[in-house]
């Protein structure tokens, strides 16, 4: 029997305890805070730009690409799973919580170790002791953050999920002026801002999730088993789809320079932009969806809603990469300096693949939600062969173009392919997914309502 009576009961904070609040207001306010933390990460990368240059934001970048690569193995997709679960509300949600930290210790002492024996078996110049041991403090610091994060998610606190993300990155940019900045600590002084915010986000989050369930490290071999078998799925989907963001950084520091790696990643953070939008839904359509009842009429008018979602956030994100190709020869000089004007054309072979793989950002988040991590990870693993290829030959002739054009090249098929995919299983044509009507902005415009109103509160 999966059902069973609840061994503790879950003690929520009344303060907490609020109606469910609508979409578009979830929806309103995640934007907002997208919005701030995509201002004050702007000023973070200018300050790192400014301060260590090309070279040494190459050798930052290729330093903390590892231990972000083993995070997303070592998540063993349970705060995924955690999601899941408390949505479905199977098990008392104490169960569910104190196995999600008894993983916790686990897979964050595995990952150390394996982060550990890698930077060894590399022995890369550029990485002294410091770096290594901030870097390594990465993987049990973001694992505490994200599965204590899923607590909020399953629980639906969308506004609680916010703050952490908006904390995180306001304490890095302190902690680079203090650091970078003021105390000239070049690119020991960026990966401490780093760490450094993710210890504070650490108290914080864990004290949030208290306040919704008990936080008690216990173990149930039926949970276990469950969260596991779903977990897994999403953490090699997870993996796999990392490894395609990732592995152009990790094949440059094979075959390239640092300088390059700086000038690459420069691009990379302007064209993911673009993915503000999509990130913010995304977070509601995944907590959404893993609540939504399983009969047949809220399920397809859920994946209505999602269709929507689809063709306003490629109208938005089309816009947003049309104004960011034409003033990027501007734009990047200016910001980062004459050295990083190389990063202009990465950018502008980026673009349309980024755009397209916004179709993949919206529907993977409905998939995810209603336990299908499956089909990510049979697009995205052999994607992620055809990434690896094409940056195996294209680096050595092109340098970071060639790598751009092979992110280009995997995201578009990767995110086409699964289109496809959602539309079988979710018995939608790509008619339907794609063709634009005219309530398609009903929800752009209430949106603007509740933010005009919100606005209108706060001045009086």
């Amino acid at each position: 029997m999966k059902t069973k009576p609840p061994t503790e009961p879950p003690v929520p904070d009344p303060s907490i305890s609020k109606p469910q609040r609508s979409f578009a207001q979830e929806v309103l306010t995640l934007m907002g805070g997208r919005f701030f933390i995509v201002a004050i990460g702007f000023l973070s990368t200018v300050i790192i730009s400014r301060q260590l240059g090309p070279e040494g934001k190459g050798i930052l970048v290729a330093l903390l690409v590892f231990p972000t690569l083993f995070v997303s193995l070592a998540e063993m997709g349970i705060r995924q799973a955690t999601v899941h679960h408390l949505g479905q509300k199977q098990y008392a949600d104490v169960d569910i919580a104190g196995m999600a930290y008894y993983f916790l210790l686990c897979f964050s002492g595995l990952g150390v170790v394996l982060c550990a024996l890698l930077y060894w078996r590399l022995d890369n110049p550029n990485f002294t002791l410091p770096m290594i041991g901030l870097g390594l403090l990465y993987i049990p610091l973001f694992l505490t953050v994200s599965y204590s994060s899923g607590i909020l998610l399953g629980k639906e606190s969308i506004a609680q999920f916010n703050q952490v993300q908006c904390l995180r990155i306001f304490l890095r940019l302190i902690f680079l002026v203090l650091l970078v900045w003021l105390a000239q600590a070049y690119v020991v002084g960026a990966i401490a801002a780093l760490i450094l915010s993710l210890a504070v986000n650490f108290v914080y989050t864990l004290w949030l999730a208290s306040r919704h369930v008990p936080l008690r490290i216990r173990f149930n071999a039926q949970i276990a088993r469950e969260m596991l078998s779903l977990g897994v799925v999403y953490a090699l989907a997870l993996f796999m789809i990392n490894i395609n963001y990732k592995i152009d950084v990790v094949l440059l520091e094979r075959l390239s320079s640092a300088t390059e790696i700086g000038q690459y990643n420069t691009g990379v953070v302007i064209t993911e932009l673009i993915w503000q939008l999509p990130a913010a839904l995304g977070v509601v359509v995944f907590s959404r969806s893993a609540n939504v009842d399983n009969n047949k009429a809220d399920r397809r008018a859920f994946t209505h809603k999602i269709a929507q979602l689809l063709r306003i956030t490629l109208a938005v994100s089309i816009g947003v990469a049309i104004v960011l190709a034409a003033i990027a020869p501007f734009l990047i000089p200016f910001l980062y300096g004459e050295a990083f004007r190389p990063s202009v054309r990465v950018l502008q072979l980026l673009m349309p693949g980024v755009v397209i793989l916004t179709i993949f950002k919206v529907l993977n988040m409905d998939l995810a939600g209603k336990g299908r991590p499956e089909v990510s990870l049979a697009i995205f693993a052999p994607a992620a062969v055809l990434n690896i290829g094409l940056n195996w030959v294209w680096i050595p002739r092109y340098g970071a173009n060639g790598a751009a054009i092979a992110s280009t090249v995997s995201y578009a098929i990767s995110a086409i392919v699964f289109m496809f995919a959602y539309a079988k299983i979710n018995q939608i044509t790509i008619w339907q997914l794609l063709k634009y009507q005219r309530s398609d902005f009903s929800l752009l415009s209430e949106l603007a309502i509740k933010l005009k109103n919100k606005l209108k509160n706060k001045l009086k």
